[in-house]
Formats: structure tokens, C-alpha cells, sequence
């Protein structure tokens, strides 16, 4: 991750395909586990196609209204299609399975896409200047996320995360941009262009941090 860290005093990553991937086992054993967890009779195949349909569906409405699609909410979508009667879903079950999902997660723990990323943090910090996390999030809460976090030992180096389903904006929306500046303003970054936002979406994160005033860095 090639970033010029002498031109810019804050560093605001976002965290899918920049900082982490899935683990390759993980959302196989995800849907299995709603198989089972529900009662489906639908083939394990089905299920994944599914899941992964109403995925890229909702982060799209996400991007296009720039408001948070809750994972609960995009779980019945996905259970309707899969012709489950949600009338008969609770909350509590949505919430004993959000658990479960949470402890498979962790076990198939997201892999890091940069070996160095622990290097640029710390020279980031040693420099005097800060970094934070804007993710959308979707499935998987940001609660969980910091979880994630405190085991590869990335926490201290982020002075603020935040993440679509506590904010309830997604990015691109300009607010979420300017809850980042709030944010960075508030650790005494008060210039715009001096705030560095990283990111693989060249809409979401590039035109997003761009259109709000902020300078941007895409990862290809």
C-alpha cells in the first residue's frame, strides 16, 4: 500500500478489500449454518447464490440512497426468497443467529490484505499524525468488526471507527464524510485536504471523499 504519509495528517481507511478480505471458508460455512439454523430445505448451492444476490443488491441501494441497509433486514429478504415465512421469524432469532454468525466470523477470522499495514500504522502514529476506519457495514456489525480488530492488534492505532450500521449512513453520502471531518476536526485536523481517505470503491470511497472535500486514494 503505497500512501504518502509525509502530505497528509489523517488517515481514514475503509476496511473491506483495503484492509481485510473474507476468509475463503467463511461464507460457505455462513450459509450452511442459515440452513441449519432456519430449517431450509433448499440445496446449500441455492442458498449462497441467494445470499450473495440480495448482498450486492442491498449495497447497492446503500450506495444509492447513502442511508445503512441493516443485516437482520437483508437476512429476511434473503429467507423470503428462500421461501421461509418470516411472519414466523422473531427478533430473537435473528439475534440468536447474528451471535452465531459472530463466533463463526471470528473462528474464519478476515485475512489481511497488507502484510505491512502494521508498519504504515505505526509510522503514522510516530509521526505524530492519526488514522481512523469509515466502513459501510452490512452482515457483519461494527461492534464485531472491533472484535476483529483488537486480535490482529490494529486497535490502538485508529482514534475513532465508523461504521454505517451505528452512523446509519453509508458512503458515498456526503454526511458520513462530514461526520469524518467532525471527527478529525475535534483531534485538530481542521484542513480538508490534509484528511486522506483510502479505499477500493471508486464511488463509494474515491468520488465520496472527493465530492465532500477531502483528498482520496484508490486502491486498484
Amino acid at each position: 500500500m503505497d500512501i504518502d504519509t509525509g502530505t497528509y495528517r489523517h488517515f481514514s481507511f475503509d476496511l473491506w478489500l483495503t484492509l481485510i478480505r473474507s476468509h475463503p471458508d467463511f461464507k460457505q460455512q455462513r450459509d450452511l449454518l442459515l440452513k441449519d439454523f432456519f430449517g431450509l430445505d433448499n440445496p446449500p448451492e441455492a442458498i449462497s447464490r441467494t445470499v450473495r444476490h440480495y448482498d450486492v443488491l442491498c449495497n447497492r441501494i446503500s450506495e444509492r440512497t447513502g442511508l445503512h441497509f441493516d443485516g437482520s433486514q437483508i437476512y429476511c429478504l434473503v429467507l423470503e426468497a428462500l421461501g421461509k415465512d418470516i411472519a414466523a421469524v422473531t427478533k430473537a432469532q435473528l439475534d440468536a443467529f447474528y451471535a452465531e454468525t459472530e463466533r463463526l466470523f471470528l473462528h474464519f477470522a478476515p485475512q489481511l490484505i497488507h502484510p505491512q499495514i502494521h508498519a504504515l500504522l505505526r509510522d503514522i502514529c510516530e509521526q505524530g499524525k492519526t488514522a481512523s476506519i469509515l466502513s459501510n457495514t452490512a452482515f457483519i456489525r461494527g461492534s464485531t468488526i472491533n472484535k476483529l480488530l483488537a486480535h490482529y492488534e490494529l486497535l490502538p492505532y485508529f482514534k475513532f471507527q465508523l461504521y454505517s450500521d451505528e452512523t446509519g449512513l453509508a458512503k458515498p453520502n456526503k454526511r458520513v464524510f462530514e461526520l469524518l471531518y467532525d471527527k478529525t476536526a475535534a483531534l485538530g485536523v481542521r484542513d480538508t485536504k490534509a484528511i486522506l481517505h483510502i479505499g477500493d470503491n471508486p464511488e463509494a470511497d474515491y468520488q465520496g471523499a472527493l465530492q465532500a472535500g477531502l483528498s482520496a486514494f484508490l486502491i486498484s
